[in-house]
Parts: C-alpha cells; structure tokens; sequence
C-alpha cells in the first residue's frame, strides 16, 4: 500500500506572547479614552449650540421688549388713545407686564407661544378682537376690554 504525503504546510495555533499584553493594554486604552474624549467633547458642543441658541433668543426678546416700551412711553399719540393693532408678540416674555391701551386695543395682535404669566393687559371697547394666543401661557394673566 502507498502512503500518500501531503506536502501541505501543517496550520500552528498562534502562539500567545506575555510581551503583546501591555501593548494591547494600551491601544485599547488610547481607545477609551478617544472615544470618551469625543463623547464628551459632542456634549460640551450640544450644550455651547444650545446656550448660543438661547441667547439669541434672549436679545431678539430684548430688543422686541424695548421697542414695545419704547412704543408705551412715546408722546405721539397719547397712551390713552394709542391702538395696539396688528403687533406681533410672538415667543416674547411678558410677564408681569401692565397695558393700558385704548379702544380697540390688542386688535389682531399675535401672542403666540408668549409669557404672559401675571400680565394685566386692558383696552376699551373692541380689544382683543380677533387677537391670537397659541400656545401662550396665561397664568394668573388679566385681560380686560369693554364693549364688544
């Protein structure tokens, strides 16, 4: 009978060096410590965006705030005949803001997404006609008007 050789290379298992652990310690932990590095460094930013988002917000606010007192405080026409019309106080804070207007004040005026937490906001006859309030916050708000 023939016995038939195989000149084929025989497959060692790799073999195990004491010496590859620390290296591969330390590439995992380079690793680690990269990624929770990036990880936190996505938070700071998700909080930097935020915080400069916010304060955008907070000056738009602001200049709509001064406008709106600049226009409450003006000689030209007198408060008690001043008509807010058509004004948009959208996403504003108004809170514990206090509005005498006259008749037909607030008419068409956009409150939408606003503060109006402890406001007092009062006309004369035909205010708030047709005046809209999506999603405002109403606490303890005081709108008075006359007449219709």
């Amino acid at each position: 009978m023939h016995s038939f050789v195989h000149n084929q290379p025989v497959m060692k298992p790799p073999r195990f060096k004491l010496s590859t652990v620390p290296t591969w310690m330390t590439i995992i932990a380079l690793l680690i410590v990269w990624y929770t590095s990036l990880s936190k460094e996505r938070a700071r930013n998700a909080l930097l965006t935020q915080r400069l988002q916010n304060a955008e917000f907070q000056v738009g606010q602001a200049e709509r705030r001064r406008n709106s007192a600049a226009e409450l405080i003006s000689n030209d026409p007198p408060a008690d005949s001043r008509v807010f019309t058509k004004p948009r106080y959208e996403g504003v804070s108004l809170r514990d803001l206090v509005i005498q207007g006259g008749s037909a004040a607030f008419q068409l005026t956009v409150f939408d997404n606003s503060d109006l937490t402890n406001a007092s906001l009062s006309g004369g006859a035909s205010s708030f006609q047709e005046a809209s309030f999506r999603k405002a916050i109403l606490k303890n708000a005081e709108l008075v008007g006359s007449g219709s």
